[in-house]
């Protein structure tokens, strides 16, 4: 039995949460289109690539879908989520949208990065969670926000949740945990708020913080 009824899934920096046993979404946090527009114009002059996500697609949004081709390493991202990218325009997109993202090099996404205007900060949620990739999402919704309605939803207080993380994107969800617990091989933002340390991602450091704070109070 691979999915309990009590496992549930916070995807998309916390824009969803999904049950897994029955793929039902619980809560979504839809980003608006009118956001999704401003943030386009914006990086329409970039050679980045502008991409959309939500539970079913991840789209690549191009002017010109018969010119536009996908690199490579985009698809090898799509399928490392298991959905292929596809091609689409604005104008023709429908349905609800969690996440935008810029992809590409490092020397493109730090290009984005440097030119975002102060007041995206405002209006935003941004992570540079990898070298290439540079996410937009919705202010106030991100993996803390979704831990703590989630935990609401079961009725499991705040002081009894747990959260382990490792990247820039997680700071949020640490901070939210009653108990934030940081890899060793975490960037120095997320360890300057850690409650606690346990090991790396190569040394089975998420089996090692569950074994000592949770099963311990099981022996």
């Amino acid at each position: 039995e691979m999915f309990k009824e009590d496992d549930f899934v916070i995807s998309q920096n916390g824009a969803v949460i999904t049950r897994t046993d029955t793929r039902e979404i619980i809560e979504v946090w839809p980003f608006e289109k009118e956001m999704i527009e401003t943030i386009y114009a914006f990086g329409k002059d970039f050679s980045a690539e502008f991409l959309l996500m939500n539970e079913e697609h991840f789209y690549m949004i191009t002017p010109d879908e018969e010119a536009a081709h996908i690199r490579p390493e985009l698809q090898g991202e799509g399928e490392t989520v298991r959905m292929p990218v596809e091609l689409t325009s604005l104008a023709t997109l429908e349905g609800d949208y969690v996440k935008t993202m810029f992809f590409g090099d490092t020397a493109e996404i730090d290009e984005v990065e440097a030119a975002l205007p102060a007041e995206f900060y405002e209006a935003f949620s941004i992570a540079r969670s990898q070298n290439y990739l540079l996410e937009i999402g919705a202010k106030n919704v991100n993996k803390g926000t979704a831990l703590l309605k989630l935990a609401e939803d079961l009725g499991i207080a705040r002081d009894e949740v747990m959260a382990i993380g490792d990247g820039n994107n997680d700071y949020d969800m640490i901070q939210a945990a009653g108990l934030g617990v940081v890899m060793e091989n975490g960037t120095e933002r997320l360890k300057g708020i850690a409650k606690e340390m346990t090991l790396s991602n190569e040394n089975d450091g998420v089996a090692h913080a569950l074994e000592k704070f949770v099963l311990k109070n099981k022996q």
